[in-house]
């Protein structure tokens, strides 16, 4: 191991008050904690931040913090300036996930020198050496913490949840930074490669969270609910991370193919529909229970692929329709799963992909793959009984709807138009259209995934950029050739102000963005 000549503080504060250095120029050893040139950093065990990480990166400087000595650039590299923004480099490290870091991913030539505006943030990092790296890898991996063992925002309140359905993981994004402050990856969570997580839900109290896989391992038929902890100091490839599993009725398999969920705000009850992927046999949504995870199955009386699914804000009553063009709307007991009520909405087959159901649990809408246009329902809240009460025009093929936290509002995100419809509900009325900027970049590419902050004030719109790859990503990586990976290996997060419909934040995600879902405690 190579030696390292220490200096004390007071000897260094009283060098740099006579002397100074360029940025750009090696740090003279006797004016720095260490020369990481005389160290073998595969040998430290210690992964203090103050103790090597800072300093490793001020010398290196790879932020290339300009015109500044020694003793100001390790103030530059604080902990609090990392994670918190002031480089604006916070987003780009995932605690507990050096492989999506995006200082890994530069600093082992994985990326790409973006032609937009927004730079890399690291442009001196190839500056690191091997065992650099690789020592700065072992801190992320370990939580990315600070001196005192604190771990990156694990003070987050206001949290995302949004598949990434085929890069087989999880974001966890804080709606107030607006940022991925953890991915969680389905294989490392013991469920395999390639299960496409699709959708998730929160507990309203924020004590765990769920996902349903559309398949088992490595794409095969099957598919799983899982239940996870929010415990944002714990490493998610912890087993302690996952709560539970579903649990089936003794001699059956799991519930296939899982579609939408949705929380009983009233019960322990989860419900999930079906995945179009689901054998035609599949007509049955699941009503899991959220402590034991045990699940039954409710019958759907000629509904194939009950995929859009709703539950009444009182807990009495459970919608279900069809994404295969059946035109039948079910309403279902949510105790017992006996149908309560059915329509047959009128005209060309309509393939229901999503339910929103408003504040009061009076009004519900729906949403049609197959149509430009949302249905709206009135339904009985005791007794379940439903009627149609009008429809408006939106984009192309609307998706996952969301009803303002008052109860005025429709949000719609349009899968194939590109764009966010917004729905005055008491006019049945389009009131205004958020779209891609005329001339200018494209943001929205395949909306998907719908949430709202409890105040109404931003929507988070998820969107998959998956066939034309309108949006171009800020931080491309490169595949295992060394070529650039094309626009459509990664999806995004749209955050949108409400007041003004001005876009906030474009959050990158990995392939197919998704379902998602928000816990939002204020």
């Amino acid at each position: 191991m190579r030696s390292i000549r220490m200096i004390s503080p007071i000897a260094l504060a009283l060098c740099l008050a006579w002397l100074g250095c360029d940025s750009g120029d090696p740090i003279a050893p006797e004016l720095f904690p260490f020369n990481p040139d005389t160290l073998d950093f595969d040998e430290i065990q210690s992964l203090g931040y103050g103790e090597y990480v800072q300093p490793l990166l001020a010398y290196r400087n790879v932020f290339n913090t300009a015109g500044s000595e020694p003793l100001t650039r390790l103030a530059a590299y604080s902990w609090n300036a990392l994670f918190e923004g002031s480089n604006d480099n916070s987003a780009t490290v995932i605690p507990f996930d050096a492989d999506e870091s995006l200082l890994i991913r530069c600093a082992e030539g994985d990326c790409i020198a973006p032609t937009g505006p927004v730079p890399i943030p690291y442009p001196n990092v190839s500056a690191l050496q091997d065992d650099e790296v690789a020592y700065i890898r072992r801190w992320i991996e370990s939580g990315a913490k600070n001196e005192s063992g604190d771990v990156p925002f694990a003070d987050a309140e206001v949290l995302l949840y949004v598949c990434n359905q085929m890069s087989n993981r999880v974001a966890i994004v804080d709606g107030e930074r607006m940022q991925i402050i953890r991915y969680v990856d389905m294989m490392e969570v013991g469920e395999g490669m390639m299960t496409k997580p699709h959708h998730t839900a929160a507990e309203l109290d924020g004590t765990a969270w769920y996902v349903n896989l559309i398949s088992g391992d490595g794409g095969t038929p099957g598919g799983s609910i899982v239940k996870f902890s929010t415990d944002l100091t714990m490493d998610p490839s912890n087993p302690a991370y996952v709560l539970a599993r579903e649990v089936p009725p003794v001699g059956e398999g799991t519930f296939e193919t899982p579609g939408m969920m949705v929380l009983d705000p009233t019960s322990e009850k989860l419900f999930v529909g079906r995945s179009f992927a689901a054998a035609s046999t599949s007509t049955g949504i699941a009503s899991v229970n959220r402590t034991t995870m045990e699940f039954v199955e409710y019958a759907t009386l000629n509904v194939m692929h009950p995929h859009a699914i709703g539950v009444s804000t009182n807990g009495n009553w459970v919608v279900t329709g069809s994404l295969e063009g059946n035109n039948r709307i079910n309403v279902l007991d949510a105790e017992t799963g006996d149908q309560v009520d059915f329509l047959e909405v009128a005209g060309s087959p309509l393939a229901f992909v999503q339910f929103a159901m408003s504040p009061d649990g009076t009004t519900v809408v729906v949403t049609s793959q197959t149509g430009s246009k949302i249905l709206f329902f009135q339904v009985n809240p005791d007794t379940g009984d439903i009627t149609e009460d009008g429809e408006v025009a939106v984009g192309d093929e609307p998706w996952h709807p969301v009803f303002s936290p008052d109860g005025s509002t429709v949000y719609v995100p349009n899968r194939i138009s590109d764009d966010v419809s917004v729905v005055d509900v008491a006019s049945r009325a389009l009131t205004s259209t958020i779209g891609n900027p005329d001339g200018g970049d494209a943001v929205f590419s395949e909306p998907h995934g719908s949430a709202l902050s409890a105040d109404g004030s931003m929507l988070f719109i998820a969107n998959r950029n998956l066939n034309f790859g309108l949006w171009t990503p800020p931080y491309p990586t490169l595949d295992g050739d060394g070529a650039p990976l094309p626009n459509t290996e990664f999806g995004n997060v749209v955050v949108i102000d409400t007041g003004t419909n001005e876009i906030l934040s474009v959050i990158q995600m990995g392939k197919w963005a998704s379902g998602m879902s928000i816990y939002d405690p204020r």
